[in-house]
């Protein structure tokens, strides 16, 4: 319990070590139940006098959804990519805080400056999940090689042909996972970096008003 406890502290404080976690666990099952394991486990289950029609139009539709969900991740990931932007900016506003007439110096300084630093590197970070989710990946498509399996049907087609989809979504399932899993990072990031550099900035205000007022 003890052990449970530490690791979901560390996940809160930094959320990357989660996403590598679980990504680690995925890692690991994928790579025990092989593709040939895969092809073996949904043939002992499609019962024989089955509609291989109907199966065949569903398995294509489960095939669809992954696409389409391997899509909505990647587009999402898309707008982390202007965290660089954004977090250049500040950069470049961050040292007119600490000179001139905006001067700050002391605990608000240090408190302000710890705040800038934190919400800057979140704010990479969520760039660099985003990034990572968009990143190619093995993923299991329509290929010559499955239409190759499936000449070696030998009279069963139709139903190797369910087998062979199924599989490959089975196949793509950890890709998607680790794809989700960067997507969160990048989104809880994005949300701390933001909360960093928000606290920072009315630290910065707030500290030249109340200096200001006691000159």
């Amino acid at each position: 319990m003890k052990v449970l406890c530490w690791r979901k502290l560390a996940f809160f404080i930094w959320p990357p070590y989660e996403a590598c976690f679980a990504n680690h666990v995925l890692d690991k099952k994928a790579h025990k139940d092989g593709w040939e394991t895969s092809l073996a486990e949904i043939r002992a289950v499609i019962p024989e006098g089955v509609d291989e029609g109907a199966l065949d139009a569903l398995a294509k539709c489960v095939q669809d959804s992954e696409s389409a969900r391997k899509d909505t991740l990647e587009d999402k990931a898309t707008s982390f990519f202007s965290e660089i932007g954004v977090t250049i900016s500040i950069i470049t506003i961050v040292p007119t805080l600490f000179a001139g007439d905006w001067k700050l110096s002391g605990f608000w300084a240090y408190v302000a400056s710890i705040a800038y630093l934190v919400g800057l590197i979140s704010l990479l970070m969520a760039a660099y999940y985003g990034v990572k989710v968009r990143r190619c990946e093995a993923f299991a498509l329509p290929s010559a090689e499955s239409f190759l399996v499936l000449l070696k049907a030998a009279g069963k087609v139709k139903r190797e042909g369910v087998v062979v989809t199924i599989a490959q979504a089975k196949w793509n399932e950890a890709s998607l996972l680790r794809k989700s899993n960067f997507l969160t990072v990048a989104e809880a990031m994005f949300l701390r970096g933001l909360a960093f550099v928000a606290l920072a900035a009315v630290t910065s205000i707030g500290a030249k008003l109340f200096l200001s007022a006691h000159q």
